[in-house]
């Protein structure tokens, strides 16, 4: 898949990673309110049933979140650029690889978690209210690299054709 994209200059790729890289904050950040926030306000409580309507909502924004990291990928790579910015534009690709990777695993987590608790229930023991969590966290040696990286485009700016 090519992108109609193309960075032409080192300026434009230094700016356009550096805007890459400061547009996953705000999908971790909503990722984190849907996880710690949206679900545990539609969590049953001891004797109450669960909001189906609120985990419906929470599961569609959890998906969409997903969505856009996995197309935040797919658009980093998509860019044509010169062969000097293409290792860093895979690493800026990489960078959301592992965040990509544990936002497909928690729910399967998630529900093994919850079948064991059924399981210990059903064996009368008594559990603490708690549900797996997700700790998403962006790779510092990689992130390290790339700053790195863009560093060095910055200090030797060059056009190319």
């Amino acid at each position: 898949m090519k992108s109609d994209k193309k960075i032409n200059t080192d300026l434009e790729f230094v700016q356009s990673s550096m805007e890459r890289l400061s547009g996953i904050d705000p999908y971790l950040n909503s990722l984190k309110n849907v996880l710690n926030v949206v679900i545990l306000k539609y969590l049953n409580e001891p004797g109450k049933s669960s909001d189906l309507k609120g985990f419906y909502y929470a599961s569609h924004t959890y998906s969409r979140i997903y969505q856009s990291f996995i197309n935040w990928a797919i658009d980093t790579l998509s860019v044509s650029v010169s062969e000097r910015q293409l290792e860093l534009k895979n690493l800026l690709a990489e960078i959301t690889a592992k965040l990509i990777a544990e936002i497909w695993d928690y729910p399967f987590r998630l529900n093994a978690d919850v079948l064991e608790i059924k399981k210990k229930i059903q064996a009368g023991e008594t559990l603490e209210r708690k549900i797996g969590t997700l700790q998403l966290e962006i790779d510092r040696a990689l992130l390290t690299k790339i700053t790195t990286a863009i560093q060095q485009f910055s200090t030797t700016m060059t056009n190319f054709t």
